[in-house]
This record gives structure tokens, C-alpha cells and sequence, in this order.
């Protein structure tokens, strides 16, 4: 039973990287037909609409320190806004490229900003996918 369990998770995964392994096509098809703004509208729209049952469904949990948070998000949100911009004025292989390199250059500034220890397992993983989209483009 575990095998098989073990089994579904790997097609599974691999449906996953087929389905959103072309985001990046998808998005510059899709800014060609409509405004930047729109696009990033309906963005985050989507991923409200994907949230909501989760939030609404679970009381809300204190957080000890909102203006962290709201940095960090804010953060995320110029990952986001910076990612369709560039996606506007480049092509789709260039761009699925930087995106490949987000934890690559995460972990190097991770670790020369805040001195994290990056395991030489992570590692492996980070050049890994890096490379493997490389391959691929």
C-alpha cells in the first residue's frame, strides 16, 4: 500500500511541474491579449479565491508582529509585480530561466546576509532544478 502511495506521489508531481511548468508561456500569451494590470488583477484574484475556504474556514490566529509580516509580504508582492514586468519586455525562455534562478540567489543572499547554513543537500537541490530548467530552455 505504501508503494503505491509512493507511486502517486511521483505522477502526481510530475502533472504538477507538466501544469505549472508552462506558467511562463501561459502568462506572456496572456499579457500580449490584456494590460499589465488586469493581468496582475486577476493574479491575485485567483489567488484569493484559492485562500478564501482556508481563511474562512480557520479562526483567526494572532500574529505576534503584524509589521514584519506585512514586510515580508510586501516582498512577495514585488516578486510578483517585478516578475510580469519583466515578463512583458522579455520573452518566455528568458524569464522561465530567472525564475529557475529565485532560490539559487535566495540562498546565496541568505547566506551572506544572515548567515544561514545552507546544507549541501539544498544545495544539490538548488543546482539541480537550476540546471535542469537550463537543460530544458
Amino acid at each position: 500500500m505504501k508503494e503505491k502511495l509512493e507511486e502517486y506521489k511521483i505522477v502526481f508531481f510530475i502533472i504538477l511541474m507538466a501544469l505549472f511548468g508552462s506558467t511562463a508561456a501561459f502568462f506572456k500569451i496572456a499579457l500580449r491579449e490584456m494590460p499589465i494590470d488586469m493581468f496582475t488583477f486577476l493574479r491575485f484574484l485567483f489567488a484569493l479565491l484559492a485562500f478564501a475556504p482556508y481563511f474562512l474556514t480557520k479562526p483567526s490566529e494572532v500574529v505576534a508582529n503584524k509589521k514584519k509580516l506585512i514586510l515580508i509580504s510586501l516582498v512577495a508582492v514585488a516578486n510578483v509585480l517585478l516578475f510580469i514586468f519583466g515578463l512583458k519586455h522579455t520573452t518566455a525562455i528568458i524569464s522561465g530561466m530567472l525564475y529557475a534562478g529565485v532560490p539559487l540567489v535566495t540562498a546565496v543572499l541568505a547566506f551572506l546576509i544572515i548567515d544561514e547554513k545552507v546544507s549541501l543537500k539544498k544545495w544539490f537541490g538548488i543546482f539541480t532544478g537550476f540546471f535542469g530548467v537550463l537543460i530544458i530552455i
